[in-house]
C-alpha cells in the first residue's frame, strides 16, 4: 500500500485537474503519451494486456473480461472511461477502484515524467499513463484497457503487443472528430 501525506495527496490529485480537458475537438496523436511513457521506462510494453475497442459495449466487455480474469486468480487491472462519480473508478485492481493515495502517488510520478518529456497530456492520456505505470509497479498480472476516443490514435494504442484485442460493434459516431 502506498502511503502519502495529505499534501502529496492534494498535489497528485491537483495534477489531474490541471490536465487538458475535452473540448469537443482533438488533435489526436501518440507523440505526447509515447514521450511520457518512454520517460517511465515504457511500462505498457511489460504488461500482459487485453485491449477493448468499439462503439457500443466496449465498457461491458472490458469489465466482464477483467472480472473473468480476476475470478480465475489473476491480479487484474482495469482501465476504463469515463467515471461516474470519482476518477478512482477509472483504474481498478480486482474490481476495487484504486485508493486516493495510490492514485496521487502515481499521478506525481507521471507529472514528473511529463515535465521531463516537455509535453502536455490530455486528461485521458494522464489517466492512461497512470494506469500503465500503476499496473506494472503494483504487480498486476493481466490488465484490460478500454479504448477512449480517437480510434487508432487513442492513447491506449501504445500497447504494441496485447494478449488479445477485442472489437465490439462499430458505428459511425463522432465522425466530426
Amino acid at each position: 500500500m502506498v502511503n502519502a501525506d495529505s499534501s502529496l495527496l492534494d498535489e497528485g490529485i491537483s495534477f489531474l485537474s490541471e490536465l487538458e480537458g475535452w473540448r469537443g475537438t482533438a488533435d489526436f496523436n501518440l507523440a505526447a503519451i509515447s514521450a511520457v511513457m518512454a520517460e517511465l521506462g515504457n511500462p505498457q510494453e511489460k504488461l500482459k494486456a487485453v485491449h477493448v475497442a468499439g462503439t457500443n459495449g466496449k465498457g461491458s466487455v472490458a469489465a466482464f473480461t477483467a472480472a473473468a480474469l480476476a475470478h480465475t486468480g489473476y491480479k487484474t487491472g482495469l482501465s476504463i472511461s469515463p467515471h461516474l462519480s470519482r476518477v478512482n473508478e477509472r483504474i481498478s485492481i480486482n474490481g476495487r477502484p484504486v485508493e486516493d493515495e495510490m492514485l496521487a502517488y502515481y499521478a506525481l510520478k507521471v507529472r514528473s515524467a511529463v515535465a521531463k518529456a516537455g509535453v502536455k497530456l490530455s486528461y485521458f492520456e494522464g489517466i492512461t499513463a497512470i494506469a500503465f505505470l500503476l499496473f506494472l509497479e503494483e504487480g498486476v498480472e493481466k490488465s484490460v484497457f478500454e479504448v477512449g476516443l480517437g480510434g487508432r490514435l487513442d492513447a491506449t494504442n501504445i500497447v504494441s503487443k496485447p494478449l488479445a484485442a477485442v472489437i465490439t460493434s462499430i458505428s459511425k459516431d463522432h465522425r466530426h472528430i
